[in-house]
C-alpha cells in the first residue's frame, strides 16, 4: 500500500533532488583557477621583467646589487658611534673585546650570549645584564 505524500513533502523532495544534482555538477566540473585580476603590471626599465606597479624589480633592486662593505667601514661606523678613534676601536676588537651597551664598557667576547638574528651573532649586552630566571 502506497502512502500518500502531502504537497509540501513532494516539494521538499524535489528541492533536495535539485540540490543533489547541482552538487554533482559542481563536483564533477573541471577545476579551473579563477582568473587573476590584472593590476597593470609594468616592465622594469633596466631589465624588462614584469613587475607590479609601486614595487621594485627583484633583479635590479638597488640594495640587492650593492657591493659588500669592507671591514674598515664597520670599524669606522662603530668607532664613530662610540666617539673614539678607529685605531682604538680596531685594537679592542682584535683583542677579542666587545662594547656592552648596558654597562658602557668593553667586555671580553665570552661575556656575551649568542643571538643568531644579529649580524655579529652576539647580544648587545653582556651576561651580567641578562635577566635571571628562577624556577621553583
Amino acid at each position: 500500500m502506497a502512502t500518500m505524500l502531502s504537497p509540501t513533502s513532494d516539494l521538499v523532495l524535489v528541492r533536495h533532488e535539485l540540490r543533489m544534482k547541482r552538487l554533482q555538477e559542481i563536483m564533477l566540473a573541471p577545476r579551473v583557477a579563477p582568473p587573476q585580476p590584472d593590476h597593470g603590471s609594468i616592465r622594469c626599465p633596466q631589465c624588462g621583467t614584469a613587475r607590479a606597479p609601486y614595487s621594485m624589480c627583484r633583479i635590479c633592486h638597488p640594495r640587492r646589487n650593492q657591493p659588500k662593505r669592507s671591514p674598515e667601514a664597520g670599524y669606522k661606523r662603530g668607532a664613530t658611534a662610540l666617539g673614539i678613534s678607529v685605531d682604538e676601536y680596531r685594537r679592542h676588537r682584535e683583542d677579542g673585546e666587545r662594547w656592552c651597551s648596558f654597562h658602557k664598557r668593553w667586555e671580553p667576547l665570552e661575556a656575551f650570549a649568542t643571538r643568531n638574528e644579529r649580524s655579529g651573532g652576539l647580544r648587545g649586552y653582556c651576561y651580567d645584564r641578562m635577566p635571571v630566571v628562577v624556577t621553583p
